[in-house]
């Protein structure tokens, strides 16, 4: 299984735990399986090179949103979606296998035990999100998500003893969950808070910070926007922001939202990233390079 798919099939177990459908799901992914192995015609469109994943994603919701539950149907249509089509029967017995796991499991939001590489944790991270993301229906509603994993980000950011704390791998994965928790309860949306209690539980506590912003992204991508994380010495003026988020909406060719960071470090100017590309016009950087072209070392105040 895609470490993508992975972590969307975690968040919809997760889910269906906490709202006592398990059973309901197994049956109904089992239904699927037999209807897929029971026919060659289904079978055949569903590894079809020449269909879109979102035809495949469709067949999948003409068979089962009317009769399934719609975590059924996340799941299902994910599966065809992200998976190879040679292995989504394959796949779709390991989901079988993991909803059979799940069953007995008290503590289905405590840690996951895990040895993965950083990349192989950002993708599951990426797939659990997804999920959730796409479980919290309403576009107000993922906006609310965006500002408020946004917001937690710069939190941590700005305080080095909560960072510390949270990257402190000697204390244990569940004590920290608690401070998170704790910190966070009242003042977000469970989903926010299932999002970044993963972070700590899948073991990416050490770039927090940038797997919250990664999260930012991901949610805007999902309303169909780019996000641009602007770095400023001071708070840029109103018509400054609008103005760079017309330019770069021109030039990205989708509506880019942009956030705003202050960082005092910066000296002056602006450094703008979106997605990989960075635009660094601060006064830091500019002194960096005049001390590289003049071969000396900048002694930093």
């Amino acid at each position: 299984m895609r470490s993508t798919l992975w972590g969307y099939v975690t968040a919809v177990i997760e889910e269906a735990t906490i709202e006592g459908l398990l059973d309901q799901i197994y049956s109904e992914v089992k239904v699927f399986e037999d209807a897929v192995l029971g026919s060659n015609a289904l079978a055949s469109a569903l590894a079809d090179p020449d269909f879109m994943p979102s035809t495949r994603a469709a067949i999948v919701s003409d068979l089962v949103a009317s009769k399934g539950h719609p975590l059924t149907t996340m799941v299902l249509r994910q599966i065809v979606v992200a998976e190879h089509i040679a292995k989504v029967v394959e796949t779709i017995n390991e989901v079988l296998h993991r909803l059979e796991q799940s069953r007995g499991v008290s503590d289905v939001l405590g840690v996951i035990e895990t040895n993965d590489s950083r990349q192989i944790a950002k993708m599951r991270l990426n797939g659990y999100a997804l999920a959730l993301f796409n479980r919290a229906h309403s576009t107000q509603a993922l906006d609310e998500i965006e500002d408020e994993l946004f917001r937690f980000a710069r939190t941590v950011e700005n305080s080095p003893e909560l960072r510390r704390t949270l990257a402190d791998i000697v204390l244990p994965v569940n004590i920290r969950l608690g401070i998170v928790r704790d910190l966070l309860a009242s003042k977000v949306s469970p989903t926010t808070l299932r999002v970044i209690s993963y972070v700590l539980r899948a073991g990416r506590m050490r770039d927090m910070v940038g797997a919250l912003d990664e999260m930012v992204s991901l949610v805007a991508f999902e309303r169909g926007r780019r996000v641009a994380q602007v770095r400023s010495a001071v708070v840029p003026s109103a018509s400054q922001v609008a103005e760079i988020s017309a330019k770069l909406t021109a030039s990205e060719g989708v509506p880019v939202e942009v956030r705003v960071v202050v960082d005092p470090t910066l000296l002056g100017g602006m450094v703008i990233t979106v997605g990989t590309t960075m635009i660094d016009g601060t006064v830091r950087h500019k002194l960096d390079e005049l001390a590289e072209d003049l071969g000396v070392s900048r002694v930093r105040s």
